[in-house]
């Protein structure tokens, strides 16, 4: 039932301006619906989120001061290359740019994405170059945006947090 009411509030907000873009080797049915449907190849999440992050930082159009008070290493990123980056994707460059000119022309970004990129044997890298887009554009920690992992299962929190079932008293 609760994912039925997101689908309809998502609908709802379509209506009134969302854009919704589906990042997906797999074309679903939530692909189906979406205003842009970008099939990365499997492998390639990390290449296509730094990709994100070099455009932003080589366009200028991240924030500056935020990054100064809050994050570490943006210069080892600052000189990385992208030269193969978007081949690896194999993403058309029309594709991307479509979808980069949405990115940056969007006020609120939120990003949301289910266990296919944390369940992976580069999981954590996959999270922090995804994170790392809305480290460098300031969309984070403000309202209408930032980064979400929606886990798999109703009690997958209580189950790793505190060690228990929905079967079980919490702590056992």
């Amino acid at each position: 039932m609760g994912i039925g009411i997101t689908i309809v509030q998502i609908k709802k907000s379509k209506k009134s301006g969302l854009k919704v873009v589906v990042i997906d080797p797999r074309y679903t049915e939530t692909a189906k619906s979406a205003d842009l449907y970008l099939p990365l190849i499997v492998g390639s999440d990390i290449d296509f989120f730094n990709l994100i992050s070099k455009r932003i930082i080589n366009e200028k159009l991240y924030d500056e001061r935020f990054v100064l008070e809050h994050l570490n290493g943006f210069e080892y990123l600052k000189n990385s290359s992208t030269s193969e980056m978007l081949k690896r994707t194999v993403l058309s460059l029309e594709l991307f740019e479509e979808f980069f000119k949405l990115y940056t022309g969007s006020e609120n970004i939120i990003t949301a994405w289910t266990m296919g990129l944390n369940q992976s044997v580069q999981g954590v890298n996959k999270n922090l170059a995804l994170i790392n887009t809305h480290l460098l554009t300031g969309k984070i920690f403000k309202e209408g945006n930032g980064p979400l992992s929606l886990t798999g299962q109703p009690n997958a929190m209580g189950g790793r947090e505190v060690g228990g079932l929905s079967t079980m008293l919490a702590v056992h």
